[in-house]
Order: C-alpha cells, then sequence, then structure tokens
C-alpha cells in the first residue's frame, strides 16, 4: 500500500456575473479547479480547490495576489466608467433645480427681474445637464476601456506565467 498525503488548499472569490466565466478559466491556469458556484445579489461566489502546491509556492502565491488585485481594479474601472459623468450632471441638475426654485419665491415676492434672471438660468443648466453629460461621459468611458484594456493584457501575462509554473 502507498502512503499518499494530499493536502488541499481553498479559495472563495466574489465575482460579478459577466466575468465569471473569465475568473474561473484564470483560476484553472493557477491549478485551482472550481467546487461550487452561489448566486449573491448580482454577484457569484466561487469556491475553488487545488492540491497543495509546494515547488514554486511563494511565486505562485504572488502571481495569484498580483492578478487578484489586478482583476478587482478590471471590475471597479468598467463599474465607475459614467460616475464622473453622472456626479456633473446631477450636480448641475440640483443647481438648475435650486435657481428655479429661487424663481418661484421671487415671482411670489413680486421680483421679476429677479424672477426671470433665476428662471432663465434653472432652465439653461436644465437644457445642458445632458449634453454636457454625453460629452463628459464619452471621454470617461473611453478612458476606463483603454485603462480595462491594460490592465486585462496585465492579467494574461500573469496567467501565463501561472500557467508555466503550474505545468512545469
Amino acid at each position: 500500500m502507498k502512503d499518499s498525503f494530499i493536502m488541499n488548499e481553498y479559495k472563495e472569490a466574489l465575482v460579478e456575473k459577466s466575468n465569471v466565466e473569465f475568473y474561473v478559466d484564470s483560476m484553472e491556469n493557477f491549478g485551482y479547479e472550481i467546487t461550487q458556484k452561489k448566486d449573491e445579489a448580482g454577484k457569484v461566489k466561487l469556491y475553488f480547490k487545488r492540491a497543495f502546491v509546494e515547488e514554486n509556492r511563494e511565486e505562485l502565491k504572488n502571481l495569484e495576489t498580483k492578478f487578484d488585485k489586478n482583476f478587482c481594479e478590471y471590475e471597479t474601472t468598467l463599474a465607475n466608467k459614467n460616475l464622473g459623468a453622472t456626479t456633473l450632471a446631477l450636480s448641475i441638475g440640483i443647481v438648475a433645480v435650486a435657481f428655479l426654485t429661487g424663481a418661484t419665491f421671487a415671482y411670489l415676492a413680486g421680483k421679476f427681474v429677479t424672477c426671470a434672471i433665476g428662471g432663465l438660468l434653472g432652465f439653461m443648466g436644465c437644457g445642458v445637464t445632458y449634453p454636457l453629460y454625453k460629452k463628459v461621459n464619452g471621454k470617461n468611458v473611453g478612458k476606463a476601456y483603454a485603462k480595462a484594456n491594460k490592465l486585462k493584457q496585465e492579467q494574461y501575462d500573469v496567467l501565463k506565467k501561472a500557467y508555466s509554473l503550474v505545468n512545469a
């Protein structure tokens, strides 16, 4: 009878639904196999295991940490690509509504010139919000996708190194 000691390492990850297949494929390059999937509030919790690796363990762990950090940054970059433009548009919209509110109170107080100026500024603010959002969002989305592509390329480089270590 042959004595064989088997030790497994386990890993859990919470991943956006759109990135599940990529993440599972990536973890296979680190020697992990998926054991379970659970849906959780728009995301998927993945459970992995792999046989304990002794040779190149430190380097493999460093690559895995680098990949996980990079993957989180990738997801965050794509999730926040519209954030700046949305914040700007909402801020301008709130200021525009404040001008319209001021114009209404100015009208009730009998100050017609102030009412006209406030109303004009309020309507201009409401009118400029969407075109400004589209312009700023176009720039931000382009930058976000460029950064995401760079991060994805870095992920591929890490995965190639990990695959070569696991299959050496």
